[in-house]
């Protein structure tokens, strides 16, 4: 879009018809101005006793200034898909995404469920390689992530689930959990990936009904990744010794075992963490009582994690 300066020289110009102007402009997917008049009158409107109207043209002349910073950074990240896989995969998400987005954006009902459901099975399947499904697709890692997946897909997450109504949401809690299992295979040897997912850590441990294929998210998310293991707060490893001191799940012990040692090393400071927060929960966590034939046996839940305390106490 060319930015055309208003000329009137015998009428003023209403204020709302400059707004709406420039609200379009702003929108535009690329403007440009050749004969270097918007900044002058950007900065004219600044001065306007309106808010919204000097927030807009303010807004404007950042975009000026930036798009072509903005084509270079996106230029940087871009990739030229040169085989016909590639190609075909990149149909497949830009045909699939705005389905999704849709779906997102309604009360699901039954077949809702099941179209979404397919749509991610799809997506799973994409983040591995044909011949070798225990390796990652780097092509089609990249294809998503510039297609705003990772945004999608914790929306997704989201979607109100009521757990006291287990059969009545069971659609939806099979969707939590395919979401984690395609973040799990999403993110396996992808730093970037990995880092924008910690973004949304927090709001990802609160989500309930996935907490198998949560676990094994984390663990894939900060396996052999210290830097990113370094930013765990000392209130997502309480999260997580909660969840397994609620539910008793290995792979939720799985992942705060990745997340205090990268490649058999400890994280001291993560490593304490969580040995405040098992010893807190340790009757629930540690131990167990057995009753049987009216005898009662006291042994570890978790015996990996038994051994790990015994080091340490």
């Amino acid at each position: 879009m060319a930015f055309v300066p208003f000329v009137d020289n015998e009428h003023d110009i209403p204020l709302n018809v400059v707004y709406n102007y420039f609200k379009i402009l702003r929108h535009s997917i690329e403007f440009m101005d050749p004969d270097g008049n918007l900044v002058p009158i950007c900065l004219d409107l600044a001065r306007y006793e309106s808010p919204e109207l000097v927030t807009l043209s303010l807004q404007v002349i950042n975009r000026h200034f930036t798009q072509m910073s903005d084509l270079f950074t996106k230029g940087e990240d871009a990739r030229i898909l040169t085989s016909p896989e590639s190609i075909t995969n990149f149909k497949l998400v830009n045909e699939h995404l705005p389905v999704l987005r849709r779906l997102i954006l309604i009360e699901l009902e039954d077949q809702h469920v099941k179209e979404l459901g397919e749509i991610l099975d799809q997506f799973i399947k994409l983040c591995s390689l044909a011949d070798d499904p225990t390796e990652p697709n780097p092509t089609n890692q990249r294809i998503m992530l510039n297609a705003s997946i990772i945004a999608d897909i914790v929306d997704v997450l989201s979607k109100h689930v009521d757990m006291g109504l287990k059969d009545k949401f069971a659609g939806l809690i099979n969707i939590r959990k395919k979401c984690f299992t395609f973040l799990e295979k999403f993110c396996r040897k992808h730093t970037q990936i990995q880092a924008i997912l910690f973004e949304d850590f927090s709001e990802l441990l609160n989500v309930k009904g996935a907490e198998k294929e949560m676990g094994l998210w984390i663990q894939e998310m900060f396996r052999e990744n210290e830097e990113l293991a370094m930013k765990i707060q000392e209130t997502h490893i309480e999260k997580l010794v909660h969840l397994l001191s609620k539910h008793q799940i290995h792979e939720i012990w799985i992942a705060i075992n990745a997340i205090i040692r990268i490649d058999y090393f400890p994280i001291k400071r993560n490593q304490n963490f969580a040995v405040k927060h098992l010893m807190q929960n340790r009757d629930k966590v540690i131990l167990y009582t057995d009753k049987k034939d009216r005898a009662y046996r006291i042994g570890p839940v978790f015996p990996a994690l038994f051994s790990f305390l015994s080091l340490l106490l």
